[in-house]
């Protein structure tokens, strides 16, 4: 049944970096100019240090015919005021950041905020890497010479592991991360008098292919395949992993989110919007949403941009990040009822729009082959098509609530309905 409403707007937004910063020096006699070519990666944010985490590729141009130089990742800690460069940490030569998070380690009534990092190790005749590390820094801070706070790197743990590390998270107080095709995790440990550091792997579980999604929700980790499947685990009391259910369809996962601890929201490589509920009896992930976006989302995040009053019945959920620059936001919809009445909305308001057809068609789910799939869109609605109801004629209004036969006519007033989207509005 219909769960969600998608509502798609712009919002304006200052960048935090461009994907190259161009550093230019000029002298009085002659003019010199240098190129340094910075491209952000990943980037995370410490809100009890008021810092943002930037990983990044440096690559130096050089003259015609010399040869390339190997670019060079590096990790930065950035003012969440101005952006300005605090510290620095530079990875090994042929070494490369692919995933960031952020640890909150406690300890008695302190915690200690760490940034925790997985790298590759590039060569040149590999086809796939074979060596990695987990980098766990702190940072330290410092008083400068204009009394103004700064901070230092200093790389407190690391752990050679025997791959990639695609993806990394957080559970339950310990770091997990997806190396080729296992989940991997890693308890962080501190010494109360030395404040030395070091990572104890706990737990390893085989999940499939390429492990390049992971998100952690309480005591539970949601799992992208690359290649086939989605999957739930559970970090048990003794801290072992077990799996609770998997979809095995050849979906190609891009981003996830866990919405509570049996129910997952999807974006995958056909630009695809997917939800999952746990089938605990079956253990497997049934698919009760399947919705196409057309757009790459590439990141979820647990939130919403405007607050409900009390008592609603939309509530925002998620937020989503494009990689055309949009943002969105995922309402549920916790009303059976009313879930199944907006859909019977959007099918007469189909029906009479002169674009109505071509609308349902676009929003047919995609298949990995890059064709429609059989099956219409289900378990999302599109909240900007709701939308138009707000501004649709008197006698459009009639066709909508009249439907094309007698069971299609609306169980609703029509009044019900444009309070109910007006809600919608106030909500982006």
């Amino acid at each position: 049944m219909p769960r969600n409403l998608n509502r798609l707007f712009y919002w304006p937004m200052i960048p935090l970096s461009s994907s190259a910063e161009s550093e230019m020096w000029a002298r009085c006699t002659s003019v010199r100019f240098r190129l340094v070519w910075t491209l952000p990666k990943k980037i995370v944010y410490e809100p009890s240090l008021k810092i943002f985490g930037l990983a990044c590729m440096r690559r130096e141009p050089v003259r015609v015919g010399t040869p390339e130089l190997s670019p060079r990742s590096s990790f930065r800690l950035l003012d969440d005021t101005d952006f300005s460069n605090l510290s620095q940490y530079n990875c090994d030569a042929e070494e490369e950041i692919t995933c960031v998070t952020t640890l909150t380690l406690k300890q008695d009534q302190e915690s200690t905020a760490f940034f925790c990092l997985g790298t590759y190790k590039f060569v040149g005749d590999e086809t796939t890497p074979a060596n990695g590390r987990l980098l766990v820094f702190s940072a330290h801070s410092r008083k400068t010479e204009s009394w103004s706070q700064n901070f230092e790197l200093s790389l407190a743990a690391s752990a050679d592991v025997r791959g990639c590390v695609y993806s990394i998270t957080t559970v339950k107080g310990m770091i997990a991360i997806g190396v080729n095709s296992a989940v991997m995790l890693y308890q962080l440990q501190m010494d109360e008098e030395s404040r030395q550091c070091r990572l104890h792997i706990v737990s390893t579980l085989n999940v499939n292919y390429y492990v390049t999604s992971l998100v952690g929700y309480e005591n539970r980790l949601v799992v992208g395949d690359r290649i086939t499947s989605v999957s739930l685990l559970e970090v048990s009391d003794d801290r072992k992993l077990r799996t609770l259910g998997r979809d095995l369809t050849p979906l190609s996962p891009v981003s996830l989110q866990a919405l509570n601890g049996k129910h997952i929201i999807a974006a995958n490589d056909t630009l695809n919007l997917l939800s999952f509920t746990l089938d605990e009896g079956n253990r497997k992930l049934d698919r009760d949403g399947f919705y196409q976006q057309s757009d790459m989302i590439n990141k979820f995040v647990p939130g919403c941009v405007a607050a409900p009053d009390a008592g609603s019945k939309l509530e925002p959920v998620q937020l989503f990040f494009a990689s055309s620059g949009r943002i969105g936001v995922i309402i549920d919809i916790a009303d059976r009822q009313l879930g199944l009445d907006l859909t019977d909305l959007q099918r007469n308001m189909a029906n009479v729009f002169e674009d109505g057809l071509k609308h349902t068609t676009f929003r047919t789910p995609q298949s990995t082959a890059r064709r429609r799939v059989i099956e219409t869109a289900y378990g999302f609605l599109d909240g900007d098509f709701l939308e138009r109801l707000l501004v649709a004629s008197h006698a459009q209004l009639a066709k909508i609530v009249e439907g094309t036969s007698d069971p299609e006519r609306l169980k609703r007033p029509i009044h019900e309905f444009q309070q109910l989207l007006k809600t919608l509005q106030a909500l982006h």
